[in-house]
């Protein structure tokens, strides 16, 4: 599926190709809300959920995008400590 495709599915269509094929990457808050963020195929996709409305009528697709830039502000939370190496 392209980032075309993903755009033209309804809401629900759009939360279950998440749900069905997505990859769960990581969350966020941001304000009052908070931000999910997926991998579909090439692409990645922010799910915005108000969390003053708690059932599925406060999810919105946020963000669609392909430009890893715009996976900083989730890189800050990303501990690779384990990764290193100590002497």
């Amino acid at each position: 599926m392209s980032i075309a495709e993903f755009m033209h599915l309804c809401k629900f269509e759009k939360v279950n190709a998440l749900n069905s094929h997505g990859a769960f990457i990581a969350e966020r808050r941001l304000g009052f809300n908070r931000v999910y963020l997926y991998a579909l195929n090439h692409f990645y996709v922010e799910l915005f959920h108000e969390l003053t409305n708690l059932d599925n009528k406060g999810i919105t697709i946020y963000r669609v995008f392909d430009d890893v830039d715009y996976l900083d502000v989730y890189l800050e939370k990303v501990d690779i400590s384990g990764l290193m190496e100590v002497e």
